[in-house]
């Protein structure tokens, strides 16, 4: 079975991070939350060809830059193009650097508007961490047509290094439109850093940029209704990075034609059992055997043309030739699905515990490593990256107390042994 674990830093060969996927049909979309629980899996039998769900990203190898391999366990999404993820960067031999570990710090902070609210659609929804597109802040019928200024106070000056922002949706049409993005460090005079327009769907949509303060606020000018009804905007994150984290995505290498076994499909998901974790080729792993087949990177002898491997027709070769109309890089059907190769750096200082002349690692249970200090490699293959699985869980002991007769009433009393509690922070009695 596949270990799954919660950090890029408790990654190793044959375990599984968990990871959420947004999009719409026939568009690149959004990846979130790598390592938590966002909501329930899209389904690796049929997937989806507008996904909103989890899935799996199974290590399975390093690559020449010693980032991790992470291979997606089933299609992310189908009735997607080849054409469609080459516009995105997803395709292209280099692959589309993403940033899936960031810290939203406008998460929860002091936020308000200088127009009313519609019902339950108050201002702090902005803020709540709930991405969806329709969750938000709507102006109230009485503001409608009214230019308004959503102002999230840090407490303190704060860097940023980018904005995510995601459309409201509420009856018919998207609340903005045409935004600015401003700072200010005294909350008055506003210096406007990004203007520009949200497009007019669902997703979550980042912007790059750069500033430092205390006061952050978005200017919704319009929505794309019109001057008639009223603007308003879903989550507002204001985005910190961790720069040692970029990631990289793009498709697997699938080979170029039937004969060609030195490519990534065969090499991972035909031919590999990671480590003895898993059997090779097995369908409950990597669920290749539905009716949607996944994009490569790998061009067939017609130029238009990429190939695609798995479905249920085939074997897990699964190699389409170059007469299968489904390969033209335009085609965006049932049968085109989307598994992505997330490529990420691991944690830069690793850690062994030296205990009792022995140096130790730990996952899921200590394990000594040697006697002398490890050489380079060791630490990077072995070495604790995440020390935070070390801290000391509160652990509620119970003692038992004894009873003597002392004159009318009863003496209780229980030996506490502080060398071995030495961590005690209270005591109650009952």
């Amino acid at each position: 079975m596949i270990e799954e674990v919660k950090s890029i830093g408790r990654l190793k060969v044959g375990k599984k991070i968990r990871c959420h996927y947004k999009a719409l049909n026939n568009t690149y979309g959004t990846l979130s939350g790598l390592g938590k629980e966002t909501s329930d899996f899209i389904s690796p039998i049929t997937s989806s060809a507008t996904p909103d769900g989890d899935f799996y990203f199974i290590c399975v190898d390093k690559d020449q830059l010693g980032r991790w391999k992470l291979i997606a366990d089933r299609n992310i999404q189908h009735s997607i193009s080849w054409d469609t993820l080459n516009s995105a960067g997803v395709a292209s031999g280099s692959g589309l650097p993403i940033e899936l570990n960031y810290e939203n710090i406008a998460l929860k902070k002091h936020v308000e508007a200088d127009t009313n609210h519609f019902q339950n659609f108050v201002v702090s929804k902005v803020v709540d961490g709930n991405d969806s597109h329709t969750d938000g802040f709507l102006q109230s019928d009485g503001d409608k047509g009214k230019i308004t200024r959503i102002i999230i106070d840090l407490g303190k000056e704060e860097k940023i290094d980018g904005l995510a922002l995601t459309n409201l949706l509420y009856s018919s049409g998207y609340r903005c439109k045409r935004f600015e993005f401003s700072w200010s460090n005294d909350n008055t005079n506003w210096n406007i850093i990004i203007s520009d327009s949200l497009p007019d769907n669902g997703l979550k949509h980042f912007f790059k940029t750069k500033a430092g303060a205390r006061y952050f606020s978005i200017l919704i000018k319009d929505n794309y209704l019109g001057s008639g009804w009223s603007s308003g905007i879903g989550e507002i994150e204001l985005i910190r990075t961790n720069h040692q984290l970029t990631s990289t995505l793009r498709l697997l290498t699938g080979g170029i034609n039937a004969n060609d076994k030195d490519n990534e499909w065969d090499k991972y998901v035909v031919d590999d059992n990671l480590n003895g974790v898993i059997t090779s080729g097995d369908d409950n792993v990597w669920h290749w055997k539905s009716s949607t087949a996944s994009w490569t990177s790998s061009t067939q002898t017609v130029v238009s043309r990429r190939v695609r491997r798995g479905e249920e027709s085939g074997q897990p070769v699964g190699y389409y030739s170059d007469n299968a109309i489904l390969s033209e890089t335009f085609e965006a059907r049932v049968g085109n699905g989307f598994r992505p190769v997330l490529l990420v750096a691991p944690s830069s200082t690793t850690s062994f515990i030296h205990h009792y002349n022995k140096y130790k690692t730990y996952d899921n249970a200590w394990k000594t490593i040697s006697t002398t200090l490890p050489s380079k490699d060791t630490f990077m293959n072995d070495g604790i990256s995440d020390l935070s699985t070390l801290d000391r869980k509160e652990q509620i002991v119970t003692l038992p107390m004894t009873s003597t007769v002392l004159g009318e009433g009863k003496l209780f009393k229980a030996k506490v042994d502080y060398k071995k509690y030495f961590d005690i922070n209270r005591i109650n009695v009952k």
